[in-house]
């Protein structure tokens, strides 16, 4: 009865504190994902020590090789520079909705950016094409935290490509070359349920 009453209180804690963090985040006019550079510092923070609250109350590990992983990823929260250099675009141009789709079977995903424009005449989209393996235990990543959790996949990028199909189509593929002198990419996945997913640095998914 007591193992009962402990896994209910934490659940009841898990669940107060996922919906405190999607609470923080407000919702943008185009749809594109809120970051840490549009956002006051304050509201930035608190999103921050929430997303922290719902790691601390879940205490997850293994979700590298988690099926809930599979699905068409939503953005809607991210302080990575990948996303928050597209949040302020030049010429009226404007981030819309960004998306991963996230295999298990293929070990493959994309990060998929739609790109408007303030006259709604243009309109345009980059993708980032990639694959990922589960890491192995005990492996560093950039910043140097240990893979301890069993929550991590290095990710290996294989092109960029950037597309406007009106008024006139123009398509730009660009194959990134890994330097082998650096540490791989990977992404921590440090929460994962049915509808959000939440990666260490500050990116959530819903």
């Amino acid at each position: 009865a007591s193992d009962v009453y402990k896994r209910q209180v934490q659940a009841k804690c898990v669940a107060n504190a996922k919906a405190a963090l999607l609470e923080a985040i407000p919702a943008t006019a185009t749809g594109a994902p809120a970051t840490n550079t549009t956002l006051p510092r304050a509201v930035a923070e608190k999103i921050s020590k929430c997303a922290d609250a719902l790691d601390a109350a879940a205490a997850m590990g293994d979700t590298a090789s988690s099926k809930q992983l599979d699905g068409s990823w939503r953005l809607v929260y991210s302080d990575a520079p990948e996303i928050t250099n597209l949040a302020k675009l030049p010429l009226g141009f404007q981030l819309g909705p960004v998306r991963q789709p996230f295999s298990l079977q293929s070990k493959t995903f994309e990060n998929q950016g739609e790109i408007l424009h303030v006259t709604r005449l243009v309109h345009g989209s980059t993708r980032v094409v990639g694959d990922f393996d589960r890491a192995a235990r005990g492996t560093l990543n950039a910043a140097g935290v240990v893979n301890d959790r069993g929550d991590r996949v290095d990710v290996f990028f294989r092109r960029v490509v950037f597309e406007i199909d009106a008024p006139v189509a123009i398509k730009t593929v660009v194959e990134p070359k890994a330097d082998p002198s650096l540490a791989r990419p990977a992404v921590d996945t440090v929460y994962l349920d049915d509808s959000l997913r939440v990666t260490r640095g500050c990116l959530l998914y819903t």
